[in-house]
């Protein structure tokens, strides 16, 4: 069997085998998206020496699959699991979203594979999964019997709820731009951009040429924040791991996730660094009586990149092999 996982930036693909209960992805490879003009050309590069006939092929998506098809703003191109089927002579193929295929994985990923934030020992329970990237994704592992039943949810959609003086005036800065402020404005890469605009608009000050000039500004940003040279990038990462926490507090009390907090996507580990200061702890827990609650609560970054890869294989076993 095969998988892949696809994003607006990369795709990757392995075959997928078992052992002992392990998956273990083999003959991977990554290619960047924008170097092909569809998905099909990259499965005709990856499957030309490769026999397709019969097996399964499972891919993750950025984006919710409709039926056998997706087609969203966070991918290159449209994707349908109908034509690449007949093309290939798969027997199944199968689109999952990314995210909920991130879920499934959690407990395949080795232990260099997580940094760990909040340092407590897992105790069963509701498992949260925040994925902060274009968008903010958050999926709930809600414990049933000896598994979890995963879905993903519209917390990003949810109103943006100021903790501070100053995250009040950035939802009335956001609100006279936008009738309705979610958090999801906030805490995702075009969010960070907008932190920046914020400051920058309270002071009075054009927008910088290192940032003009910058092919991904979000990137940018947390890498000129990190490296202290401006400050106005270094107030807006402050302003955004605030954020950040405020909203992963939310989460963690909306689910009850005392299995832990995990927390991914190419903006989180990112700004790994700045959530290793102690802010984002700190901000994470004031929460009033809620820190008791908070506080057993372990909370650990993905570090692997290829984390939807390896859930998306989980599923395609457990799909040939079900229990």
């Amino acid at each position: 069997m095969f998988v892949a996982s696809v994003s607006r930036r990369t795709v990757r693909l392995a075959a997928v085998t078992e052992a002992q209960g392990r998956v273990t992805l083999k003959d991977q490879a990554r290619f960047d998206a924008a170097d092909f003009d569809s998905f099909e050309t990259i499965l005709q590069r990856y499957f030309s020496r490769r026999r397709t006939e019969g097996a399964l092929f499972f891919v993750a998506v950025a984006g919710l699959p409709v039926g056998s098809t997706v087609s969203s703003a966070l991918l290159p191109w449209a994707i349908d699991g109908d034509s690449i089927r007949a093309h290939f002579s798969f027997d199944v193929v199968r689109l999952v979203n990314e995210h909920l295929a991130t879920a499934r994985g959690l407990f395949d990923l080795p232990p260099d594979a997580l940094f760990t934030i909040n340092d407590q020992p897992a105790v069963p329970g509701n498992i949260g999964l925040m994925a902060v990237d274009e968008v903010l994704a958050e999926v709930l592992m809600v414990r049933r019997d000896n598994g979890y039943l995963s879905f993903l949810t519209n917390g990003g959609h949810t109103g943006l709820a100021p903790a501070t003086q100053l995250e009040a005036e950035l939802w009335q800065y956001l609100y006279a731009q936008r009738d309705v402020v979610e958090v999801g404005d906030v805490v995702s890469s075009a969010g960070l951009v907008r932190l920046v605009d914020f400051y920058l608009e309270s002071h009075g000050h054009e927008v910088p040429e290192w940032l003009q000039n910058a092919p991904d500004p979000p990137s940018r940003i947390v890498e000129t924040a990190l490296a202290g040279k401006q400050q106005v990038a270094v107030d807006a990462v402050d302003l955004f791991v605030d954020c950040f926490a405020g909203e992963a507090a939310n989460l963690a009390l909306r689910g009850a996730t005392t299995g832990g907090l995990y927390l991914a996507g190419r903006v989180t580990t990112e700004l790994l660094p700045s959530l290793d200061q102690g802010r984002f702890l700190d901000n994470y827990l004031k929460r009033g009586a809620a820190e008791e609650k908070l506080r057993p609560i372990p909370i650990r970054v993905i570090l692997d990149s290829a984390a939807p890869l390896r859930g998306v294989a989980r599923m395609a076993l457990e799909f040939e092999h079900p229990q």
